[in-house]
């Protein structure tokens, strides 16, 4: 197990140079790319020139009897082009939020199709998140990829996914119960979720400013409230710890209840189901290309023991790993002596991000 204090130094300060030596970085000088570099630019939908006339279609398509809603961004071409599938994170599951509408926005005016759909229970897709496992929601992915293959203008053996946060697991999942053309999974943990929460209310507690003890009480009540949802502890026990530290300015950051809200049955939620969920034979199931992604300064997922774990897993060429130094959960820049990225949030500004993508991209199709 890696000490937290080696993940704080790891994610939280500018020296990289143990985690370059492991992984390979891809950077800005992508000759292949070159010419992308304009249309790529990051300043928003109106300073992104088009390649083509980018069309937009909504689309409507059904999982386990629950009709989702989307849209397909494509560029009008002579030929059929590839497509991306959107997979949503833990947030705000409408097709509109800033990370996915920005994927939206860059990829078809280089020639790929984009679909984005709101997430079961969002938006106009009908069903509930509440209760839906990540294969549940991934089915939904493979469900889109379908609808997306059977549009006019698509190449249906160049449909892709692409996820961030929770959505990397989601996409990894759907590639690997089914046939994709590639996968692009971002900032996705390979340890269980209920691991990265306590890396996250670890780090955020301390990036506000708490301190090192108050991170250490967060990191505390959030591993014994997962004993409890285990039924490791007591409900009383577990309700104590809360009450300690539930009237602490920084007790947000740890995203628990109050006391009194543990509930007395955790199965009437859905914590005890996705806590230990492990992520890691999604990624060895996936038989597509496989482009990993991970911010080095992301404080939100535990960096350090996914590349651990990722020493320990047999390489495969179909699978390629790239740290971007200096880049948050989102793929912002976070500059010197700041620990979160400056300017607005949830849209990445790294260009290096982007090209590597449309690199990998132009590699996997090319094939």
């Amino acid at each position: 197990m890696i000490e937290l204090a080696f993940i704080k130094m790891l994610l939280l300060t500018n020296s990289f140079h143990e985690m370059e030596s492991k992984v390979k970085v891809l950077m800005n000088n992508l000759i292949a790319m070159s010419l992308l570099v304009p249309v790529m630019t990051l300043a928003g939908p109106s300073a992104v020139p088009a390649s083509w006339e980018i069309e937009q279609r909504e689309i409507r398509f059904e999982n386990d009897g629950i009709e989702l809603a989307g849209t397909l961004h494509i560029p009008v071409a002579k030929g059929p082009v590839p497509a991306l599938v959107v997979a949503h994170g833990a947030g705000p599951g409408e097709r509109t939020t800033p990370p996915y509408q920005q994927i939206a926005e860059l990829f078809p005016p280089v020639g790929y199709a984009t679909f984005v759909f709101d997430r079961r229970g969002s938006g106009e897709s009908g069903g509930e998140q509440v209760g839906a496992s990540y294969q549940d929601l991934a089915r939904d992915v493979v469900a889109a990829s379908q609808a997306v293959a059977a549009e006019e203008g698509i190449d249906p053996d160049s449909v892709g996914l692409w996820g961030l946060s929770q959505g990397g697991w989601i996409v990894m999942e759907a590639g690997a119960m089914s046939d994709p053309a590639f996968v692009i999974s971002v900032s996705a943990s390979l340890t269980t979720p209920g691991r990265q929460m306590e890396v996250l209310a670890y780090n955020y507690v301390l990036t506000e400013g708490y301190g090192e003890a108050a991170a250490d009480k967060a990191l505390k009540a959030r591993q014994v409230v997962d004993k409890y949802f285990r039924g490791d502890v007591s409900l009383e026990e577990a309700r104590a710890v809360l009450a300690a530290v539930q009237d602490e300015d920084w007790y947000e950051f740890t995203w628990l209840p109050a006391s009194e809200d543990l509930p007395e049955d955790v199965s009437k939620g859905t914590w005890h189901l996705e806590m230990d969920y492990d992520p890691i034979e999604a990624y060895k199931g996936v038989n597509a290309p496989l482009l990993f992604v991970l911010g080095g300064k992301d404080f939100a997922i535990p960096v350090a023991e996914t590349l651990a774990i990722l020493e320990d897993i047999p390489a495969a060429e179909h699978r390629e790993l790239v740290v971007i130094p200096g880049a948050n959960h989102v793929i912002r820049r976070v500059t010197e002596g700041a620990e979160e990225a400056d300017g607005p949030i949830y849209r990445s500004d790294d260009k290096s991000y982007f090209l590597i993508m449309g690199e990998w991209l132009g590699r996997q199709l090319a094939e």
